[in-house]
C-alpha cells in the first residue's frame, strides 16, 4: 500500500514533536522506546499525535524540550482538544511504542526501562482521565512505524527491527 497515494500533506514527527490539525494530513513517526499518543474526534475530524521521548518532566524542562516528555505532550493535547469544545468522552485514543531497545543482557535494563515507563505514563494518563483507549501496541523489543490519517482517525502500524 502506498500511503502517499492519498495526495495529502505529510508531517514526519521527530522525537519531541507534536501535531494537532483539522487539515487532512498524514502524520508519520518511527518509534523505539518512545511513545506516540494519537487522539481523534470524529465529530469535528480533528487529529493530534505526539512523539514522546521520556516519561515525566516534573516541571523541569526548558520550553523548547517540553514535548519530549510523554506526560507534557498528553496533557497538552487533552487541554488543546477540550478548549476546542471537544468532550473527553469524544476523544478516541491510540498508543504505540514503548519498546525495550536495549539488549536483553544489558545491566542497564535492570536499572531502567524507559520504554516501559513511557508506556505506563501514557496508559495512566488516559485511564485517569477516563478516555476511550481504542487501540494500543506497547512494549516488546521491536520498533514501530506509525502512520496516522488525521482526518479519519485511521492508523497503520508496522513493527520494525
Amino acid at each position: 500500500m502506498n500511503i502517499y497515494a492519498a495526495n495529502l500533506p505529510v508531517v514526519h514527527l521527530k522525537p519531541g514533536e507534536l501535531v494537532i490539525t483539522k487539515k487532512p494530513t498524514l502524520a508519520v513517526t518511527v518509534l523505539g522506546s518512545c511513545v506516540s499518543a494519537i487522539m481523534y474526534c470524529a465529530r469535528v475530524q480533528i487529529g493530534a499525535m505526539c512523539h514522546g521521548v521520556l516519561p515525566e518532566d516534573n516541571g523541569r524542562s526548558p520550553e523548547d524540550e517540553y514535548f519530549r516528555y510523554v506526560d507534557n505532550s498528553l496533557h497538552y493535547m487533552i487541554e488543546a482538544l477540550t478548549k476546542m469544545g471537544i468532550s473527553i468522552t469524544e476523544i478516541d485514543v491510540k498508543l504505540f511504542g514503548g519498546a525495550n531497545r536495549l539488549l536483553p543482557d544489558s545491566d542497564r535494563v535492570q536499572a531502567i526501562n524507559v520504554g516501559r515507563r513511557n508506556a505506563e505514563i501514557a496508559l495512566d494518563i488516559v485511564r485517569n482521565r477516563g478516555m476511550n483507549l481504542s487501540a494500543y501496541d506497547l512494549g516488546g523489543n521491536q520498533g514501530r512505524k506509525v502512520i496516522f490519517y488525521t482526518h479519519t482517525g485511521k492508523v497503520l502500524m508496522k513493527k520494525i527491527n
